[in-house]
């Protein structure tokens, strides 16, 4: 969505007192959240300081002080989310310009249909009277003549579940992420954490490798011929199919989750595609993954345990087991063999 920047706002002074500390790098940043608010449903944006500074390849602590320091943005900590007041009178402004708009068609619409009355048909006993028209009639009429050379349509072959399986899983494990350089490697893993922090998806691996195999095939040239240098870019216009959003309530806890993988410095693609499901009871959180993901978590409690006494006060941890299947392991560092080959690490 596009938006318009107010010219009055480099004049106001929270900006100027965002300007004196950190320059127009600064004002930079600022412009960087409003324009990902627009892209929001609800024009809001997650209180996830790493996240947001991870999307604008900023420093951590100076996102933080743009957002937290000089009172550009509404803080709702019940929601751990923030939003800007400049964002929702600009979409407001937007709207009642539309509905005027709206009402002006409708308007100049009627008064057209008064002054324009539809045309009346000819009458049948009037067109059986001329030859012209009752010889284009039974032209019209008459049937096509057949098709000699006209083949039968055909069939689509049917597949089965199973093969139609076969096909999406050899799909999403080629090309193996031994074949990228390590530049590739970490354009994957930002994608993989954008659909997995920000859009909030379960299926964030899956359709981070369905992105990066759909346009690598097409040597990442679109169809106006011009090439896609902003990778994390284009991933934000990728129609996700079928997502399974993770809840709200559970936001948080899988941020968490990205935390371990950071400390660890484990590739986020390999540790979201084996957690699967997170649910939050009254008493308690359980998380559903993979043997080897559960093993990791429980070493390294302590991202958790900070947000758990935070968010998730008087809750207790609980884990199901699911062994990670070949055909949705989503397996990047190359393609299993369920028979013969273990899952990855």
């Amino acid at each position: 969505m596009k938006f318009n920047l107010n010219s009055e706002l480099r004049n106001d002074l929270k900006m100027i007192a965002c300007r004196e500390k950190h320059g127009l790098r600064g004002y930079g940043i600022y412009i960087n959240i409003i324009a990902l608010m627009y892209e929001q449903e609800n024009n809001t944006l997650p209180l996830d300081f790493h996240l947001l500074a991870l999307e604008m390849r900023e420093d951590e602590k100076v996102v933080q002080s743009v957002i937290m320091d000089f009172k550009l943005f509404r803080i709702v900590l019940s929601k751990n989310e923030f939003f800007s007041v400049e964002v929702g009178k600009e979409l407001d402004r937007k709207k009642e310009i539309s509905d005027k708009r709206k009402t002006n068609v409708n308007k100049r619409w009627e008064k057209e249909k008064k002054h324009y009355p539809p045309t009346l048909p000819v009458r049948t006993n009037e067109r059986a009277q001329v030859p012209e028209l009752q010889a284009e009639k039974s032209e019209q009429t008459a049937e096509p003549a057949p098709m000699a050379m006209q083949e039968p349509a055909k069939e689509m072959p049917k597949l089965s579940h199973e093969e139609a399986k076969m096909i999406v899983a050899e799909a999403l494990s080629s090309p193996p992420l031994n074949d990228f350089s390590k530049i590739e490697l970490e354009q994957i893993d930002s994608i993989c954490y954008y659909f997995y922090g920000l859009k909030c998806i379960y299926n964030a691996a899956e359709e981070t490798m369905r992105f990066w195999n759909y346009w690598a095939a097409s040597n990442w040239q679109q169809k106006n011929g011009k090439f896609i240098t902003d990778k994390l870019a284009a991933a934000k216009a990728w129609k996700i199919n079928e997502p399974r959003t993770i809840p709200k309530i559970a936001v948080n806890f899988a941020h968490a989750l990205l935390s371990v993988a950071m400390n660890l410095k484990i590739p986020y693609i390999q540790f979201v595609s084996q957690i699967y499901d997170i649910e939050v009871t009254t008493g308690k959180i359980i998380l559903t993954a993979s043997p080897k993901i559960i093993k990791i978590i429980e070493d390294n409690l302590e991202p958790i345990a900070s947000e758990m006494s935070m968010t998730y006060k008087g809750k207790r941890l609980e884990y199901k087991v699911k062994p990670q299947e070949a055909d949705e392991a989503l397996v990047i560092l190359g393609k299993p063999n369920p028979k013969t080959d273990n899952p990855p690490d």
